[in-house]
């Protein structure tokens, strides 16, 4: 490459280094800070009402070439099924954010994993696809409370 000035993919040479830990090895607890050796962000939108500032929202994320992750309310989903499918097909990523906006803190492990499980069915059945990601809403202060 030096010798010519060319780019010669077959004479790169390189070593891959996997990193130390995979999300996979994490525990299922929330996560509140990312490397600080790698410079990247993510966003998270949590949306459960608001409906006027989504398509303001798509356009600028769009427009600048960025994904991010939107956090349904499964009631929001109910009454938003068009909305919903078109931040799906403008791919970005979606998640869990219970179906009802309660306080998850005060309620037991059954009512929340019912919230849970109600707006994944909701999701599914409006997009086709089961989220991954939950986005508690008010925060979750016993994570352990959905995790046991």
């Amino acid at each position: 490459m030096k010798s010519d000035g060319n780019f010669h993919k077959n004479k790169v040479v390189y070593k891959e280094k996997p990193p130390n830990v995979h999300l996979e090895n994490l525990a299922p607890i929330p996560i509140y800070k990312g490397n600080p050796e790698k410079p990247m962000v993510a966003l998270l939108i949590n949306v459960a009402w608001g409906n006027e500032y989504i398509p303001t929202i798509l356009t600028t994320l769009k427009e600048s070439k960025v994904k991010a992750t939107f956090f349904f309310d499964g009631s929001w989903v109910k009454k938003n099924p068009d909305l919903a499918k078109m931040i799906y097909r403008e791919g970005h990523e979606i998640g869990n954010h219970a179906y009802s906006h309660l306080d998850l803190k005060k309620r037991s492990k059954s009512d929340t994993i019912q919230e849970l499980e109600k707006t994944n069915a909701l999701i599914e059945e409006t997009i086709g696809i089961k989220p991954k990601w939950f986005a508690p809403p008010s925060g979750l202060t016993n994570p352990l409370r959905i995790f046991q």
